[in-house]
């Protein structure tokens, strides 16, 4: 038994008539697109009384009201003007396109991209960085060989010895550092 195709009331119609509200809505549905991507919209709140639901106003401030943001409520006539306006810019935004591709083809045959340029490295820094790193290791053996000694003062000449290797490491690794920088300045000259 095979089935006759269904005939659709509308079919004898013009397609304009049939998909006028379908073509609105998608046009109203771009627009809203456009205004959002251009920063026209408002921040509307979340009321029952205007027959709002929850799950449409997913931002929330903390200990606020929910909102969203939307942009102004727009007739049809107003869509489509907004429509065609938009269409005039992106016509004349292709046409500056095509341009630059190809100046950005030149620039990039001239000049290509430039790496980032790591700092030099010296034997004076590498040398500082060991002996900061040396100093600390040690001054830290040595603060704990003197709190397991259990002496009467053992905990805080432990931490002083501590933190003055702490502070003899940094600073050396610091002024490795400032010895990388140094260099770098001298050989962009």
């Amino acid at each position: 038994m095979a089935q006759s195709p269904v005939k659709n009331p509308n079919a004898n119609l013009p397609p304009l008539v049939v998909l006028g509200s379908f073509l609105t809505e998608k046009k109203r549905e771009f627009v809203s697109k456009k205004l959002f991507e251009f920063g026209l919209v408002r921040k509307e709140y979340f009321d029952r009384k205007l027959g709002h639901q929850k799950k449409d106003f997913t931002l929330k401030k903390f200990l606020g009201k929910r909102y969203r943001y939307t942009p102004a409520p727009m007739t049809d006539a107003e869509v489509d003007q907004i429509f065609t306006l938009i269409q005039t810019l992106m016509s004349m935004s292709v046409k500056t396109n095509q341009d630059t591709p190809n100046k950005l083809n030149s620039q990039a045959v001239e000049k290509p991209l430039q790496k980032s340029t790591a700092l030099p490295l010296s034997l004076l820094g590498i040398l500082l960085v060991i002996i900061g790193l040396a100093g600390l290791g040690g001054g830290g053996f040595a603060a704990y060989l003197v709190y397991s000694n259990a002496g009467p003062l053992a905990l805080e000449l432990a931490a002083v010895i501590g933190a003055t290797s702490l502070f003899f490491a940094l600073s050396l690794i610091t002024l490795a550092r400032i010895l990388r920088i140094v260099r770098a300045l001298k050989s962009s000259r």
